[in-house]
């Protein structure tokens, strides 16, 4: 037995050191990762100015390894795995996220050692990652990550179906994380975090019977739930009202039933009739894929491939899409989206959870501008500026700290909004939304985002829409 383990560990490390010195041997967009992916994000860790993909493993009795993998993306959408790190458990949930006082974003995972349960902290040090361990009093099946108290720090929100409880750690803004806070609630399902009413705080959902909100205030939680359906559950502004609203899926007889909450503001939300597909998905995304301010659905299948459902407005949506992805009788899939190839659109990545060698288990596709997704990545950002001659569109100075001038010229009264996204693509700062009358125009934008926070170091991008079409995309680097 001792031998027999030996030599699969000689064989584990032979297989990380090929995957080290070969990651790309097969088309731009597969890759080959260890075994049994189960989680993914994206998230710039080096500070360069594009997202890279973070992995996690669960654990694999015939390579006796599971944890987190590091693929660092060369600018261009074209991936190398640079790094593997061991931690003991399934890695249901990966994150990435800044968990400390320092501008490099860290890699938040789970740890087993000495039957003792622990959330790991892989602390991000210019890019050697450092594990240190938060012990748990009761192990967890899933967890995710928010800004409960408002202090500008990610907490870690954890549950658990077995002992029918939920919690908080604290972050204490040094990247230590506090002895949980528990509370009871029946066998839950999912859970979330985000903002879903007016204030800084992140407010949390758990799905086990129902819907159940946790609005969080200095004085605690108030609660509020929704009896209704949905067991893998996202949280997004569908009618681009301002508000978040939320929106679950789950597998019903002969397909994937979509439901829809919509906030309507007071921390209270209406249920609209669910949508019915004739597909099964496995994990849902909301992203707006096509720039038109709407978040858009990425429900990845079962089987071969993944459906995009885009959003037309007053929560009314379009005929599902496919797009297909070999298939390799993998037992579920699960989905990221981000801008790999640095276009201003957002891109599908996708990882295969199986135990067993297969050709690839990390798949990438590019959006192409209209929602459609091809194979290699597109035009990078810097050469996408559609009608730039017309509106002249540019920031001084750049790189800026702590201000910055962005400038542009329309020809005819338009309707306009100037916003600032983060490297995610993610929205955060809208600087002008108006109807305006043709001429030259300045805005000063203070590095702060909507809330009034200031934001990280890094690489911003501001993107003009001209009668809500997309019209001009620039980038722009906040400095220390």
């Amino acid at each position: 037995m001792i031998l027999r383990r030996m030599f699969f560990r000689f064989c584990i490390n032979i297989i990380l050191f090929l995957l080290l010195l070969f990651p790309n041997y097969l088309l731009a967009d597969d890759y080959t990762v260890p075994l049994a992916a189960y989680s993914i994000c994206a998230e710039d860790l080096d500070l360069d100015g594009d997202n890279d993909i973070v992995v996690g493993h669960n654990y694999c009795s015939w390579t006796e390894w599971s944890g987190i993998s590091i693929l660092e993306n060369n600018g261009e959408g074209v991936f190398t795995l640079i790094d593997s790190i061991f931690l003991y458990s399934c890695q249901t949930n990966v994150y990435a996220d800044k968990f400390n006082d320092d501008e490099y974003p860290d890699i938040i995972g789970r740890h087993y050692e000495n039957d003792t349960p622990y959330m790991a902290i892989l602390e991000n040090e210019q890019g050697v990652f450092s594990p240190y361990y938060y012990p748990i009093d009761l192990s967890i099946d899933f967890f995710t990550i928010g800004d409960v108290n408002s202090d500008s720090y990610s907490d870690v929100i954890i549950a658990n179906n077995s002992y029918e409880f939920w919690g908080i750690m604290y972050n204490d803004g040094l990247g230590s994380l506090s002895l949980s806070e528990y509370y009871d609630i029946g066998h839950p399902g999912d859970i979330v975090c985000g903002k879903l009413n007016e204030d800084d705080r992140d407010d949390i959902i758990v799905r086990s019977d129902s819907i159940h909100i946790f609005f969080s205030y200095d004085s605690g939680f108030e609660t509020y739930s929704i009896l209704g359906g949905g067991t893998d559950i996202e949280i997004a502004d569908l009618d681009n009202d301002g508000d978040n609203d939320i929106v679950g899926i789950s597998n019903i007889f002969g397909g994937t039933g979509v439901y829809i909450y919509e906030n309507i503001g007071n921390n209270e939300f209406v249920a609209h009739p669910s949508l019915a597909f004739g597909f099964f998905s496995t994990s849902l995304k909301l992203i707006d894929l096509n720039n038109d301010y709407l978040s858009d659905l990425v429900c990845a299948g079962s089987d071969n491939g993944f459906y995009t459902i885009m959003n037309e407005g007053d929560l009314t949506f379009l005929n599902p899409v496919f797009t297909s992805i070999q298939y390799y009788n993998e037992g579920t899939r699960r989905i990221c989206c981000a801008d790999f190839d640095d276009n201003g659109y957002m891109d599908v990545a996708m990882i295969r959870h199986i135990h067993i060698s297969i050709p690839a288990n990390l798949t990438i596709v590019f959006n192409d501008g209209t929602g459609n997704f091809v194979l290699e990545p597109q035009v990078s950002v810097e050469n996408y500026e559609l009608g730039i001659t017309n509106y002249k569109l540019s920031n001084y100075p750049n790189p800026f700290n702590p201000t910055t001038t962005i400038s542009f010229s329309i020809t005819e009264e338009s309707k306009i909004e100037l916003s600032v996204y983060n490297i995610k693509g993610q929205k955060i700062k809208t600087l002008l939304s108006d109807q305006i009358s043709a001429g030259e125009y300045s805005i000063t934008w203070n590095g702060k985002d909507d809330s009034g926070k200031k934001v990280s170091s890094g690489i911003y991008l501001y993107k003009l829409y001209v009668n809500d079409k997309t019209e001009a995309v620039k980038k722009c680097l906040m400095l220390k």
